[in-house]
């Protein structure tokens, strides 16, 4: 527990989860039978709660017996909102799914106001959150605080301080759910245990309402069954799906009724308004939350709806808005792994940390490679909990998130697909039944959407999108089912206003090399790249090639060899044969498992584009740039570049001869050009690269012995810093380095080569 009361910086893997774990009907076996019947002192809370109960005409009058069934009530809740599940994690003949206790992997969420404060009320509220905060603080940095900046930065002790009635809005897998199951657990919790825990958690000050937890899908299935108007209310439906969860306590038959209907002392917890599915069934629903409430300004009811679903007939009217802010990587991703792994090792700690290194660092080298890619820092992949339970399942199966990149996008897009992370068992189950076919339209819809270019392959309208992929007979019977859960549920796609894009670009591009590999490849390998051959120069197309070939990799060795070595040799101008080359070598880096004659030929193939003058002239530097980052990755094969035999730096000397007198200087100098006479004189073809000067550094009589600085000015932090600096490309020159680190460096080349070896002069550089 220490973890979660230590870690107040993350939003973390609480919010990752799927939520609670299915309801159960036996306390005992869950280990959670009712704290609140024990004898001792009176419960001052589930007092208060049944005072309310008894006070708007309850039949049972039994105090003692009211709050005996409450306390059961409570610790069903509890027991049943007491852990999230990791699915999907395979370990020999355990489980497949892993339980983790809600109280200590969970910490606070940040979120933002998504409209404006709705009412006096919540203004006010805002002015007292804005004094709290500014009391925390030095006075100097309170003054910087402001009600702008509060509403963009809302902590979660903050959120219940806002008003009586909220609605969460976020993305698919944002972690929406789990602010419920967690406010839930916390309040049962408080009410059992008659502590403070949530008044503390949740910011909450005096006596703690009762929690009621509803997925509003359960509650749209219900309301279609009614017969009567009388029964089309929540008060009516909760006791309905308390018994249908197998609950064990027997409250009377009008307790949620009537403490409904005085609307205190209760907090209506109420999830999911999206997952319901159809826009009429969503508009009535929203009337009977809507109709509820009205009545009873004082009663407490947070719901949780997906942002793409928060729309105009499912918009609830007097509600305050908040959206769930993007993960940040040190405060929400971070803690979030190493708590996962924390309880996944629980009695190995050194392999937890291990496992949870290096899931961080293959997650930023994700981040990082994108970034590069596309150019776009903002544009991070990383940005969700369920994101973060994705990589964390498939970093736990033994898959390297940066080389297998495909294999990681396959999985993370069947999950997707799939919707593994709905809240209600029903609509699981019916995405479930025809995900594959899901999977395969989006496929097509993507390849669609890239074909239209960078400006228009983004988005897409629904008529055009139907349009579009009805000219495909397997998928006619389907596309209904496949925009409905677009609509209600998302997964890979997401509607706005009847334009559908996915989620991210990166689900996109995938999909595009899967079509690229199972439909235009069912012709071969060389179909694939003849019609990559057009668009080797496009960036748009980059990631799709590299996935391409990460899955015909995956797939076959002897497909992913070919792939390879004919995408290497297409290209008819010097920008396409370079591209092609460099696209085939980088997809060679991420295959794990590449042959090394592979390798070797690719390696050669770049070298010799470079040893040619006017292809190198005529590439652009951009693209020169890559090939040499990747021939450094695949091993540069070329003279002068790296390190010989015995490990000293490899020189390609390039002799400069007398050949007469040369003009140095210009006439902005004080004596002006003038002719100078200068012997033969060697210098090397290449700046002196990282390889090359990490021998001097690695040596043992090299960088660390005094020898080599005699008479320099030695600056002993700089000379740290050289000691310790690592290099992700060999052949790349030398950066970083002092005008006296490269005098001790030729000090020390002179010594092991037999011969002087000096940075050049002025007169020797310009000649």
């Amino acid at each position: 527990r220490s973890y979660a009361r230590d870690a107040a910086a993350a939003y973390t893997i609480a919010m990752i989860m799927d939520g609670p774990v299915p309801l159960q009907p036996n306390l005992e076996q869950q280990g959670v039978m009712a704290s609140g019947s024990v004898s001792g002192g009176i419960n001052t809370g589930t007092q208060t709660i049944i005072n309310f109960y008894k006070d708007s005409g309850g039949k049972e009058s039994n105090a003692t017996l009211l709050r005996e069934r409450l306390d059961e009530y409570l610790a069903w809740l509890r027991g049943n909102t007491a852990h999230i599940r990791l699915q999907g994690i395979e370990r020999t003949g355990e489980a497949p799914v892993v339980k983790l206790p809600l109280d200590t992997v969970f910490v606070p969420l940040r979120a933002e106001m998504s409209s404006r404060p709705a009412g006096e009320d919540v203004r006010n509220a805002m002015q007292g959150m804005l004094q709290r905060r500014r009391s925390r603080i030095a006075p100097d940095e309170a003054r910087n605080i402001d009600l702008e900046q509060l509403q963009r930065d809302i902590r979660f002790d903050e959120l219940l301080s806002l008003g009586p009635h909220l609605v969460i809005i976020g993305g698919p897998g944002s972690g929406k759910t789990t602010v419920l199951t967690y406010i839930a657990w916390a309040l049962a919790t408080s009410l059992l245990d008659r502590n403070d825990l949530a008044h503390q958690k949740l910011g909450l000050t005096g006596d703690l309402p009762l929690p009621i937890f509803v997925p509003l899908a359960s509650f749209a299935r219900y309301l279609q069954t009614c017969q009567s108007m009388r029964e089309r209310t929540l008060a009516a439906f909760i006791p309905q799906f308390l018994e249908e969860s197998q609950a064990t306590f027997n409250l009377p038959e009008d307790f949620f009724a009537q403490l409904l209907k005085s609307g205190r002392q209760v907090m209506l917890l109420l999830d999911g308004l999206d997952e319901v599915a159809g826009e009429d069934d969503r508009a009535l629903v929203r009337e009977t939350i809507e109709k509820l409430v009205t009545a009873r300004p004082q009663m407490r009811t947070v719901v949780t709806c997906r942002t793409v679903a928060y729309k105009e007939r499912s918009a609830l009217g007097g509600f305050q808005e908040v959206s769930v802010k993007p993960l940040d990587f040190e405060e929400h991703v971070t803690p979030m792994v190493r708590q996962a792994y924390r309880f996944i090792f629980a009695h190995a700690p050194a392999e937890a940390k291990t496992q949870a290194d290096d899931l961080l660092a293959q997650i930023e080298r994700l981040e990082e490679d994108r970034q590069q890619r596309a150019g776009n820092a903002d544009d991070r992949l990383v940005s969700t909990p369920l994101m973060v339970r994705l990589l964390l399942i498939v970093h736990y199966n033994e898959r390297r998130l940066p080389d297998q990149r495909a294999d990681l996008f396959e999985k993370a897009v069947n999950a997707l697909v799939q919707v593994d992370y709905a809240r209600d068992e029903r609509v699981r189950q019916q995405v479930a039944l025809n995900w594959k076919r899901h999977r395969d339209i989006a496929q097509a819809l993507a390849f669609h959407l890239h074909s239209q270019g960078s400006h228009q392959g983004r988005e897409i309208a629904e008529a055009r999108l139907i349009e579009v992929l009805s000219k495909q007979a397997d998928h006619q019977p389907h596309l209904d089912g496949f925009l409905t859960q677009a609509r209600t549920r998302g997964g890979l796609l997401e509607e706005r206003n009847g334009v559908y894009h996915f989620i991210h670009l990166a689900f996109q591009e995938f999909l595009v090399a899967r079509h690229l590999c199972f439909v235009v490849g069912t012709a071969g390998v060389s179909a694939s790249v003849a019609f990559l051959a057009e668009r080797l120069t496009d960036p748009w197309w980059r990631e799709p090639t590299l996935l391409l070939a990460g899955y015909w990799s995956s797939a076959s060795t002897p497909a992913g060899r070919e792939l390879l070595q004919q995408l290497a040799n297409t290209g008819e101008t010097a920008e396409e044969k370079f591209s092609a080359v460099e696209l085939a070598s980088t997809s060679a880096l991420e295959w794990r498992d590449c042959p090394a004659d592979v390798r070797s030929e690719l390696a050669q193939r770049i070298a010799k584009l470079f040893s040619d003058r006017d292809m190198c002239i005529a590439a652009s530097p951009v693209v020169r740039a890559r090939a040499g980052r990747a021939l450094s990755q695949l091993a540069d094969p070329r003279t002068g570049v790296g390190l010989r035999l015995d490990g000293l730096p490899d020189i390609d000397w390039v002799l400069i001869p007398v050949d007469g007198e040369f003009i140095y200087g210009d006439e902005s100098e004080k004596n002006g050009p003038r002719k100078l006479h200068l012997p033969d004189y060697k210098i090397s073809r290449y700046p002196i690269t990282y390889a090359q000067f990490q021998a001097f550094i690695d040596a043992p009589d090299g960088f660390r012995n005094s020898r080599w600085w005699e008479g320099l000015a030695v600056d002993e932090e700089n000379r740290r810093a050289l000691g310790i600096q690592s290099f992700k490309y060999a052949n790349h020159p030398r950066e970083n380095v002092s005008w006296y680190d490269g005098v001790a460096f030729c000090r020390w080349l002179s010594d092991k080569l037999g011969t002087e070896v000096s940075l050049p002069s002025e007169q020797q550089w310009e000649k």
